[in-house]
């Protein structure tokens, strides 16, 4: 019998309530007669009007009858589950259409907008959801005051945790990790960057390393702007059954579960090495102490790119940050250039070291499978309940076609017949690899999975 049981509904009626009240049923439909412990919703971007959002939320705690269950999310660029990729096509011709070329083909001919639900229920499972507001305006703030409330909000159950521990040895109790979270960021600042590594600061401030954290950006709708790329804001989130803008949301899982987590990008170095000798926030001024814009075409050329830094970029050949203990690269985006300056999606620290890297259709494809086996390892066991997962669009770009069919491959490297599986495209993603520090990520695809083993049955 299994240990979680998660409910995924899907609507892709036009009208907004309609769609709203059909996804909560079909959810609930799916977990039977089990409480839900957390509510999740989503839905496409610029698909539905947002007048009618607050009457969404409305319309699913109808359908569930209990309005004191965490519910949150928002609109996001796209979500994959049940063997599909749900977008709305009218945005390819704005960001999707760039990062997605190739894909507009497959997708064009067929409704692909939609809403969902997703019921997740667990008696071994405890959540706690809090939120940030005016995120843009102070990260940092945002993501303590969004962990902070969630931690309050938990509702730990210590009695199983208390047998799981009595039935290990010391060392292994040194391993027993209660609590795993989920973040949901407002995505882009309409400038198009991420401030997801300050987020992270702020998270970390209170839980000092002690909660592992992934997570991925809603998003506005996109505009393309003369000096670059542009997000409409604002950017909206759902939460406890209220529509916020510019808002960051933390889940906490208090959790007597096995819970995995995987991150993998599939980048590989190009051997050119860089030196960030001065930067403020996501501007680079200075590249091994010339000019940024100088000496990053420079280190372009010198690799043999001949596509300028912007254009290679939208092709897997990106900047990286390079983990000294694993080796692990995190590619950083350049998005635009003011003056001699680059200015970058991600925060960059000066002193940071960055490799030039490549991402190709086989290396990100390698990545999909590879997050999935990470999963399975991190938590000893191939018996999960609930998958779910952040997948950036930027990867579209890269995948083309295979993209759309990214949860196909998931779901076949789980190998488990009806296992609910939810991906969303995001818009940005925190994420950490193995035993390393949470990064605010972009190129990358990080999964959690929790599982149907109690800690107190795990692998020794």
């Amino acid at each position: 019998m299994p240990l979680v049981n998660a409910g995924i509904g899907i609507s892709q009626k036009e009208n907004l309530i309609e769609a709203a009240r059909e996804a909560a049923k079909e959810a609930k439909e799916k977990i039977g007669s089990k409480k839900p412990k957390l509510l999740m919703c989503f839905l496409t971007v610029g698909a539905y009007p947002e007048k009618d959002y607050q009457k969404a939320l409305d319309e699913i705690y109808n359908v569930f009858g209990d309005r004191n269950i965490p519910l949150v999310g928002g609109p996001v660029i796209g979500f994959f589950t049940k063997g599909r990729y749900y977008l709305d096509v009218k945005l390819m011709g704005k960001y999707l259409g760039l990062l997605l070329k190739g894909v507009e083909k497959i997708v064009k001919p067929f409704k692909k907008f939609g809403f969902s639900v997703i019921a997740l229920s667990s008696e071994y499972l405890s959540v706690g959801a809090g939120i940030g507001e005016n995120a843009f305006l102070n990260p940092q703030k945002a993501g303590k005051e969004a962990i902070e409330m969630a931690l309050e909000n938990l509702e730990y159950n210590p009695s199983v945790a208390y047998l799981a521990m009595l039935k290990k040895g010391v060392k292994d109790i040194t391993r027993f990790r209660p609590l795993n979270a989920i973040v949901l960021t407002p995505g882009n600042t309409a400038q198009g960057l991420l401030l997801n590594q300050q987020f992270i600061e702020g998270i970390t401030s209170v839980t000092k390393g002690t909660t592992r954290v992934i997570g991925g950006g809603v998003s506005a709708e996109v505009k393309i702007e003369k000096e670059g790329l542009g997000f409409a804001l604002p950017s909206f989130q759902f939460f406890n059954g209220k529509v916020y803008q510019n808002s960051l949301i933390c889940v906490v899982f208090g959790s007597d579960l096995e819970i995995g987590f995987g991150t993998f990008v599939g980048a590989q170095s190009l051997g050119k090495i860089m030196l960030v000798t001065k930067s403020k926030g996501n501007k680079v001024e200075e590249i091994d102490r010339k000019p940024a814009l100088e000496r990053l075409r420079e280190i372009y050329k010198e690799a043999g790119i001949r596509e300028d830094p912007l254009i290679a970029g939208t092709k897997g050949i990106l900047p990286a940050r390079q983990e000294t203990s694993t080796g692990f690269l995190w590619p950083v985006i350049p998005i635009r250039y003011e003056g001699k300056s680059v200015v970058f999606m991600n925060f960059i620290k000066e002193n940071t070291i960055l490799v030039l890297s490549k991402i190709t259709k086989e290396t990100c494809l390698d990545a999909t499978l590879k997050v999935c086996e990470l999963v399975k390892e991190d938590a000893g066991t191939d018996d999960f309940g609930f998958v779910f997962y952040f997948s950036c669009p930027l990867r579209g770009r890269i995948l083309g076609t295979k993209y759309p069919k990214e949860i196909s491959f998931i779901e076949q490297a789980f190998n488990k017949e009806d296992l609910p599986i939810f991906g969303i495209s995001s818009a940005g993603e925190i994420a950490f690899y193995k035993l390393g520090q949470p990064f605010g990520a972009t190129v990358t695809i990080t999964m959690m999975g929790i599982s149907n083993q109690l800690i107190s049955e795990a692998r020794s």
